[in-house]
């Protein structure tokens, strides 16, 4: 049952009848009593709106009495309007340049329907984006598309801000295929593509003469940074959401540099910088004089290219002559063009902490740690967390233990199964055969965030997770300490019980009334998960780049469990 109105317009030379319209199963019925039906002929015409109006349009039926009615139209969908709004709108002005123009749909694109098409035959169509394109006259400016879960909101990121002060047209166009024979054809209607088109014409505003922090994807220092090993890397780096060249263009009048500032100050360690126009990066070297545990700003600035001249620099003596053979001359003074100075300007400037500690190496020799511990998780009997506890001047911040939307945690743990717990009891039982019987696969987690074993099923646990730098903090040169107390806690008995359990429970679909199923498959019907036994287990540490998942260097830690 679908739910939805239906309309009826009735055109017929008739004087006076008597109309009702019924349903009749799954059909809408016109009844109707007419006089001399023998000489009626006419259209009856009308509209639908179903799905909660997402399928809706027209129809147009013609009718001559005595006669089956035929639908005039070649597809269920050609009526079908699925394009419901293009953002900017035309007439737009003064649109921000960082603007990602979207485009809203009423059906889902790539979403495959069943419809009953004008023939009567359930058929399967889709809708297919042709076109999200913005251009600039007659230049298409490049960029992505990005869509939202429900496939129904797509977005264009450009790779670049958009040109300022320019018109700038966005075009959408979409179309439906129609699934014959297995497989997917335009759907045509008249010949032609059905197809819809929408356009939009917009006024972009002014570009910044500086790069916002909210165009920034991730760097090195990371913005905000607490905890930054200056020796750990020799290479920073900004990577931009979008590209701002005009800021890098080559001008002879400036030197564009970088430049790290300790809070508080003016001048600082000057370095050089390179940026890449195709890849939207800013590059430059990480000078060693840095001080541990203080803060700084680091800062792209355009300095002049030469010193500001002289006040009269642009002043000419001038000679003229009072008397017809040059026996009386009077001095003057003539100033060419405008006298200008150029001071220093900063286009973008964030600030970091550095860390008591010039490498990762070096701040995890310092923490201390405890031999291990093992807690019970209450809900499942025989499960345990096991962990270290870490104590020291200086613990993690929020991108080392969580990082952010663009940046992994940049302590990565991942565990080595080199435990007899893990070789002789869990691999053999859940992980040696698998996929189960070749193609029962674990689908009750993503096997790609945690590993397969989910070797990677260990993070940090502390009060204070969430430290980054603040505004306040660089203002005035001081950050008290994050935390004095930490712990790594190993997770792998939990994740690897459930993966059992899933497995498991998948055996149980193999027992058939000829028998239960042998090998790996019985051994998990009849077999309890093994608790976790005394030993060593060990993990790696390393310490991931942000942005580019470079692995800089590694620390082991061994968890003792008595």
């Amino acid at each position: 049952y679908i739910q939805g109105e239906i309309g009826i317009k009735v055109d017929l030379p008739i004087v006076q009848g008597d109309f009702k319209i019924m349903e009749l199963g799954a059909a809408v019925v016109l009844q109707a009593k007419l006089p001399n039906p023998t000489f009626l002929a006419g259209h009856v015409g009308g509209y639908y709106s179903i799905f909660n109006g997402k399928v809706k349009g027209n129809c147009n039926f013609k009718l001559t009495i005595g006669e089956e009615c035929e639908i005039v139209g070649g597809s269920v969908v050609s009526g079908i309007k699925v394009i419901s709004e293009v953002t900017p709108r035309t007439g737009e002005t003064k649109v921000n340049v960082f603007s990602n123009p979207q485009a809203a749909f009423t059906l889902e694109v790539d979403k495959v329907m069943e419809l009953e098409d004008l023939d009567g035959q359930i058929k399967s169509f889709r809708v297919k984006l042709g076109d999200f394109k913005l251009t600039q006259g007659s230049t298409e400016i490049p960029g992505t598309i990005t869509w939202n879960e429900a496939m129904d909101v797509a977005a264009f990121n450009s790779t670049d801000i958009l040109p300022a002060n320019s018109t700038v047209k966005a075009t959408v166009r979409v179309y439906f295929e129609e699934k014959v024979n297995g497989q997917w054809k335009p759907v045509l209607v008249n010949g032609k593509p059905a197809e819809e088109i929408s356009e939009t014409s917009f006024t972009t505003g002014e570009a910044p003469d500086f790069i916002p922090v909210s165009n920034v994807q991730y760097s090195y220092p990371a913005i905000n940074q607490f905890h930054f090993h200056k020796n750990e890397y020799s290479n920073g780096y900004i990577q931009l959401k979008k590209g701002q060249d005009d800021l890098f263009v080559a001008d002879s009048k400036w030197r564009r540099k970088g430049r790290f500032v300790l809070a508080g100050n003016t001048t600082g360690s000057i370095t050089d910088i390179t940026y890449n126009t195709s890849e939207n990066t800013v590059q430059f070297s990480i000078p060693h004089s840095l001080e541990n545990d203080k803060i700084y700003l680091f800062e792209l600035v355009n300095i002049p290219a030469e010193e500001n001249a002289m006040v009269d620099a642009n002043v000419k003596n001038v000679d003229n002559d009072l008397t017809e053979d040059g026996s009386v001359i009077v001095e003057s003074k003539e100033i060419e063009g405008n006298y200008v100075t150029l001071e220093e300007k900063v286009f973008y400037s964030a600030g970091f902490k550095t860390s008591k500690y010039s490498s990762f190496i070096e701040k995890m020799n310092s923490i201390e740690k405890s031999e291990g511990w093992l807690v019970p998780i209450i809900e499942y009997v025989g499960l345990y967390e096991q962990g270290i506890s870490f104590s020291g001047d200086e613990m993690f911040d929020k991108y080392e233990i969580s990082g952010d939307e663009f940046i992994k945690p940049l302590i990565q743990f991942e565990a080595k199964l080199n435990n007899s717990w893990y070789e002789r009891k869990v691999y053999p039982l859940v992980y040696r055969e698998y996929p189960l019987n070749g193609n029962i696969t674990i689908t009750n987690r993503d096997i790609n965030q945690l590993g397969l074993p989910p070797v990677r099923a260990i993070d940090i646990r502390q009060e204070n997770n969430e430290k980054l730098l603040t505004e306040t903090e660089i203002a005035t040169g001081y950050a008290s300490p994050v935390a004095t107390y930490s712990t790594m806690v190993y997770k792998l008995s939990f994740w690897m019980y459930q993966d059992y359990a899933d497995l498991k429970q998948k055996a149980s679909y193999l027992i058939t009334p000829k028998g239960y199923p042998t090998g790996a498959a019985y051994n998990l019907l009849y077999t309890s998960f093994p608790p976790v036994t005394s030993g060593k287990y060990e993990v790696e540490a390393g310490y991931l780049l942000p942005g580019i998942n470079k692995v800089t260097s590694t620390y082991k830690l061994v968890i003792k469990n008595q």
